[in-house]
């Protein structure tokens, strides 16, 4: 009786091991039980098991086999090693016999407590596996089995299947079976020792925070964390639920394909396997190839999270138990927060999407996610890349532990069957469509419409598109360029089906939409369970689409950093004159200067990573020449005169040089125009304080 209340039958085991990963997605502490019958139907089980131990979520296989003397004598629809299909993917597992006279139930319901408490284990939740016998698979309880007497050589072996209860009575097992309490309750004691983390923290100057999946119950304790740590987070994976923290930089992959100069010296990640956008991903191998950055992991389970080999310090817990360890420590603020969420905000404002393109439908679809307050599951390959470059802030869920693109359409319903809102939409490709079409039929079958489907249908595998081998670059090999068709053959994996009518021969109800008016009045249609999106661009054109979308952001992140030099102005007469300091000076050095030109418009400026610019610090000459005229088309409409020492005479050639017209005289002392190492940077140091 406990089981049939949320009992749901799906009629392929594949797509039910997926459906209890999208049920066991949608709520912390959430656990759900596949049960199945023996043979080819446990190997079905796999795909999903490998996606819950990745990202530990529970669940419990309870598989159907025959006891040890049917194993490996060629017995219909017995493998024989079962048992240890999924061994290798789950926490704890159990080969349990038949319950008979001989073997006492009451054993088994412990066995059966115990792999329970391993799933739900706090630290170190995931997979079960209970492989459980019966001499009889399909038998009532009473009555003849069969193949038994002659059969089996023994005319004295009893024919009947009547079960032995006699282990199933007894005042234990009656208060039992009347409430929904394990047979045995399991407590995990984990304490955290934060003092480790801290040690890591506090020295860092320039910290950065990266966000993996986080589990509904951390996304409270690590915003609020974040939100006190004063770090910036560059990369909060679509999974994390804290995209609309303060602290998150927007558009990151523009900010740091933009800013690649600027260096954290401290990475601290929270949550496994964040999905990071290219640009994100090599400005953090840059910073790990230097030789004193740190990075601390902090994620439920014991597995090694260290894909970059760069891991200082690994923390088995689940955030929240080390967000709320940190809470109310006290750590320096990062130097790259300011920039770096300033740059964000610039590259958001020059985001935009126009066009029937794919960045567009993930832009609408997760804008109707959140007009709506839906629930959002997201596909693997480009549509989880999509939202997280050019989607609003909103929490997404994805089996992206393994990347997989199989079992989605499942994963989404079960997700969305458990998840408080009412409807989940779910942003899917056509490939991925492909492999789980057999899942439409689930849809179909569920009492209540909760999903709502949005196929990206642009004829084919688009991710492909974005790899080298796609565009043939200069270089290589006669033998590696791959001509347009085996491309589409092999990797663009073309097809025409007709999804609209694929899903109706399903029972469901579908539109395709050819335009992004058609598309967002679709969205809204309440009445449809598919919306078939057919992009205006073609497929091979979207690297093209993706580069030129994201162009103006990247320049916009890189303008706000160089426009925002702290500055003094003395308001005179006479021709204005900017004064520019030294390599290891500011622009305090310059007070005797400006003295000297009393009556005439002064402006003294902090050069990037000196005085009150010192948060501006990690960007090339270029940008500081662009900010230093951008200041100076800011506070005069003509020609200003420059003095320079050092560096700021460098910079002073490079404005008049960039732009002769708004740059009068310059005076420019000790301008050298090679770097400065060992006894002559000391020298110039002394120089500079004279």
């Amino acid at each position: 009786p406990h089981v049939r209340r949320n009992l749901r039958v799906v009629h392929d085991e594949r797509a039910a091991a997926f459906y209890a990963l999208g049920h066991a997605r949608a709520r912390s502490g959430s656990c759900a039980c596949v049960v199945t019958t023996s043979g080819t139907a446990v190997a079905n089980l796999l795909p999903a098991a490998c996606e819950a131990d990745r990202d530990s979520i529970p669940i419990v296989f309870a598989t159907a086999d025959r006891p040890a003397e049917m194993r490996g004598v060629g017995a219909d629809q017995v493998l024989e090693r079962q048992q240890d299909l999924l061994r290798s993917t789950v926490r704890r597992a159990a080969d349990l016999p038949p319950a008979d006279d001989r073997v006492a139930a009451l054993g088994d319901l412990g066995e059966v407590s115990s792999i329970a408490a391993a799933a739900l284990r706090e630290e170190d939740p995931g997979p079960t596996h209970m492989n459980l016998a019966f001499r009889e698979n399909l038998a009532p309880r009473r009555g003849s089995r069969r193949g038994v007497g002659g059969a089996r050589n023994d005319p004295g072996l009893s024919v009947n299947a009547d079960w032995d209860n006699s282990a199933l009575q007894g005042a234990r097992y009656a208060t039992w079976a009347s409430h929904d309490d394990p047979w045995t309750s399991t407590t995990s004691v984990n304490t955290i020792d934060a003092s480790q983390i801290m040690d890591a923290l506090r020295p860092s100057k320039r910290g950065v925070v990266v966000v993996g999946r986080l589990a509904p119950k951390d996304v409270e304790d690590v915003s609020n964390f974040l939100e006190e740590l004063h770090w910036p987070v560059i990369h909060a994976d679509v999974r994390s639920g804290i995209r609309d923290v303060d602290v998150v930089v927007r558009r990151p992959n523009a900010v740091l394909e933009a800013l690649r100069e600027l260096k954290p010296d401290c990475v601290l990640q929270l949550g496994a396997a964040p999905a990071f956008a290219p640009a994100t991903r090599a400005w953090l191998d840059a910073a790990f190839c230097a030789p004193n950055v740190r990075k601390v992991v902090v994620a439920p389970g014991r597995s090694r999270i260290d894909d970059d080999f760069a891991t200082s310090v690994r923390v088995e817990a689940p955030p929240y138990m080390i967000a709320r360890a940190l809470y109310g420590q006290i750590f320096p603020p990062s130097k790259l927060l300011k920039p770096l969420l300033r740059a964000g905000m610039a590259a958001d404002e020059a985001l935009d999407i126009d066009g029937f393109s794919e960045p567009f439908i993930a832009r609408a679809v997760t804008e109707a996610a959140s007009r709506h307050q839906a629930g959002l599951f997201v596909s693997n390959s480009m549509p989880i890349r999509d939202c997280d470059r050019f989607g609003v802030p909103i929490r997404a869920e994805a089996n992206r532990g393994l990347a997989g693109i199989d079992g989605v359409v499942a994963t989404a319903l079960g997700y969305a069957e458990n998840h408080d809102a009412d409807t989940t939409y779910l942003l899917i490709g056509d490939q991925a469509m492909l492999h789980d079409a057999g899942s439409l039929r689930a849809v179909a079958d569920a009492h209540q419409r909760r999903l709502r489907i949005v196929v990206v249908d642009n004829g084919g595998g688009g991710i492909f598109s974005f790899l080298p081998l796609a565009s043939n670059p200069e270089g290589i090999a006669a033998d590696e360029i791959v001509s347009e068709e085996v491309f589409e053959t092999l990797f663009g994996a073309t097809h025409a089906v007709d999804f609209v009518r694929l899903v109706e021969a399903h029972g469901l109800t579908a539109s395709r939409a050819s335009s992004a008016s058609e598309f967002e009045r679709l969205l809204d249609d309440a009445s449809l369970d598919v919306v078939v999106a057919t992009p205006e661009v073609q497929r091979k054109d979207n690297v093209a689409i993706h580069r030129a979308l994201e162009a103006p952001a990247v320049e916009a992140a890189r303008r706000s950093m160089s426009h925002n030099l702290a500055y003094e102005r003395f308001h005179g007469n006479g021709p204005p004159v900017v004064l520019l300091h030294g390599l290891f000076g500011s622009r305090e050095d310059l007070r005797g200067l400006q003295a000297e030109l009393a009556g005439r418009d002064v402006v003294m400026v902090d050069l990037a990573g000196h005085g009150a610019s010192a948060t501006e610090a990690g960007y090339s000459y270029d940008d500081q020449v662009d900010g230093l005229l951008a200041l100076v088309e800011k506070l005069y409409d003509g020609p200003v005169d420059m003095v320079g020492y050092s560096l700021g005479a460098r910079l002073a050639l490079g404005c008049k040089l960039r732009r002769p017209s708004s740059i009068g005289r310059v005076v420019a002392v000790s301008a050298r125009l090679v770097g400065l190492e060992g006894d002559a940077r000391d020298a110039r140091r002394r120089a500079d304080k004279a």
